[in-house]
């Protein structure tokens, strides 16, 4: 995990909100599904904008670069202060999670270790075609650390998308428990083990050699 991957106060998520163009007191909602994009995810929030916008949430999307002319145009009609469409981020990724409420992305393990260090409620969805991404999205569905969806639950409904998103919103008491739970996953007190169990091990080898 980046070393600035970590949980970042009520007052620096307005600020990285302010920073990257939105209202600082509002919700913001993140998609993202890698350097290319997914089509499914960028779909999905695409066709949930509405409901979302009276709401009076907000959402960032960064398409993908194999995906970002399709997405703009399908959501031509609802770009706006409220919603932005990327196509990729080269920089500045971190601000841009840390400035969001909720995140939904799929399940590199980059990905959700950068989320896990940063503590975002997060939904994933996993890619269809990638064994590695289902067994990490199992992982951490089986911890309570996110919600996970299907690429064919989004496609056959995306309205359950735009459920979850409001209802981790609503729900205070559970935002928490997911923050808590995925940034477990970022292991914070690592480095405090490794050093412990050095120490432990160096003392070991120095009892046997004093027999």
């Amino acid at each position: 995990i980046a070393a600035e991957a970590q949980p970042a106060t009520d007052e620096a998520v307005r600020q990285h909100k302010r920073e990257i163009g939105f209202d600082s007191e509002r919700p913001l909602v993140m998609a993202f599904g890698g350097g290319l994009g997914a089509r499914s995810i960028n779909t999905a929030i695409i066709s949930i904008l509405p409901t979302l916008q009276q709401k009076n949430i907000q959402v960032l999307l960064v398409a993908g670069k194999a995906n970002f002319a399709a997405a703009q145009a399908a959501a031509t009609s609802y770009q706006g202060d409220d919603a932005h469409i990327l196509e990729f981020v080269s920089s500045g990724m971190l601000d841009m999670l840390s400035a969001a409420d909720v995140v939904v992305t799929r399940a590199s393990a980059t990905s959700l270790q950068e989320l896990a260090g940063l503590a975002k409620p997060t939904i994933i969805v996993p890619a269809r075609q990638l064994g590695d991404q289902q067994k990490n999205a199992e992982l951490f569905a089986t911890a309570r650390a996110a919600v996970v969806y299907s690429d064919d639950q989004l496609e056959q409904d995306s309205g359950v998308l735009a459920t979850e998103i409001m209802s981790i919103l609503d729900d205070e008491a559970r935002r928490d428990e997911l923050s808590r739970a995925i940034h477990n996953f970022a292991r914070p007190e690592a480095a405090h083990d490794v050093a412990a169990l050095i120490v432990d091990c160096l003392q070991s080898s120095n009892s046997r050699s004093d027999k």
